[in-house]
């Protein structure tokens, strides 16, 4: 996810944001893990298909390896997919109530640190000149200094409120819960309707009968219909298909997470440059499903005094909120330019209107 590094989120004192419960961010790292993982396999390898003769095979032996089944429950045999089916669907009300909760906190931190500075500008300002005007050495000076500082660790000027620590952790997870759910949301929509299809497939054949007859009153799933779940994905949707993305500032640049190729979120750092190039670490390939062909062409890629040769790739879209923008010609940096990382600039965006909001924590789109 771009090159940062694991946010510490510390126990909040003071103005710090409140942090989520222990067992909700159990849940999530659960989450994360099912999310970066490999999809389970419908049907078994061709080496298993021939690891023992079929005659010698028990009925569950068959099931199993010949077809790919699971024991979904007790007498109910099914697909790995309904498997994966079911763990993504039971996620999608703990990314709710994790991105419901982080959002709400946010607007408040940001609207209450609005209504503080207003007021704290202007002493702050006083302060500052009544500063200016006094020598080094002035046993005044500390006294004031003080005064100024204890109000600038209370508040902040609004459009440096992400800067702060604790609430750049709180933009972090924030960002990696809506694209986990936004992950799971697709996930969910393309892989469903196959799963219709395979069970349908699987009740033709006479040999998958013929096994679940001889366990005696054990079936083939599936273990309900999961259409009325996949209709109401839509409650979900509005809370992460949205006009904008929560953004944040760390070592003076603007951050954010977008979904590449709907495989994987990438941590983007903005361009205001006119002619930048869309940039990727060689390291998010893998995640994003994308490789880098021996045949892809090169270029210089030049930041200060440091020149690069990278490959040119073609990204088959870019997802921000509910925006999508496809077929982008993308830069992959060499080993030795990763710490650059991910760089979204504003002319690879065609078409859409885009505005860094710092004061509200958000980058908004529009067409």
């Amino acid at each position: 996810m771009g090159r940062l590094g694991m946010a510490v989120i510390q126990k909040p004192t003071g103005n710090s944001l409140p942090l989520s419960a222990v067992s909700r961010r159990q849940a999530l790292v659960r989450i994360s893990s099912l999310a970066a993982g490999v999809a389970l396999p419908l049907f078994p390898s061709p080496q298993s298909l021939n690891a023992a003769p079929k005659e010698s095979r028990t009925p569950e032996e068959r099931l199993q390896k010949q077809f790919g089944l699971v024991r979904l429950t007790g007498g109910v045999w099914g697909l790995p997919l309904e498997v994966e089916l079911k763990e993504k669907l039971a996620q999608l009300q703990v990314l709710r109530e994790s991105v419901v909760t982080a959002e709400k906190e946010l607007e408040d931190r940001a609207a209450a640190n609005r209504r503080a500075w207003a007021e704290a500008a202007p002493a702050m300002e006083t302060l500052k000149q009544a500063i200016g005007k006094l020598s080094p050495t002035d046993p005044q000076r500390a006294a004031i200094t003080q005064q100024l500082t204890s109000l600038e660790r209370n508040v902040s000027e609004p459009s440096r409120l992400c800067c702060r620590g604790e609430v750049r952790a709180r933009l972090i997870a924030f960002s990696r819960d809506r694209s986990l759910l936004q992950l799971a949301l697709l996930w969910i929509r393309t892989h469903a309707p196959r799963l219709v299809e395979e069970y349908a497939r699987l009740a033709k054949i006479n040999e998958v009968a013929a096994a679940l007859k001889q366990l005696e009153g054990e079936k083939l799933g599936p273990l309900k219909s999961y259409i009325p779940e996949v209709k109401r994905l839509a409650d979900y949707d509005k809370l992460v298909f949205t006009d904008w993305l929560p953004v944040y500032q760390q070592a003076g640049q603007t951050r954010f997470s977008v979904l590449v190729n709907d495989q994987a979120p990438v941590t983007f750092t903005w361009s205001e440059e006119s002619h930048g190039q869309l940039l990727l670490p060689a390291s998010t390939l893998e995640s994003c499903g994308l490789s880098l062909p021996k045949s892809a062409p090169q270029q210089k890629v030049n930041f200060g005094d440091r020149h690069l040769l990278a490959h040119e790739v073609t990204v088959p879209s870019l997802r921000l909120g509910r925006h999508v923008v496809k077929s982008l010609s993308a830069f992959v940096l060499p080993p030795e330019g990763e710490d650059l990382g991910a760089r979204l600039p504003r002319n690879a965006l065609t078409g859409l209107k885009v505005s860094i909001e710092l004061e509200r924590l958000r980058l908004t789109m529009g067409q």
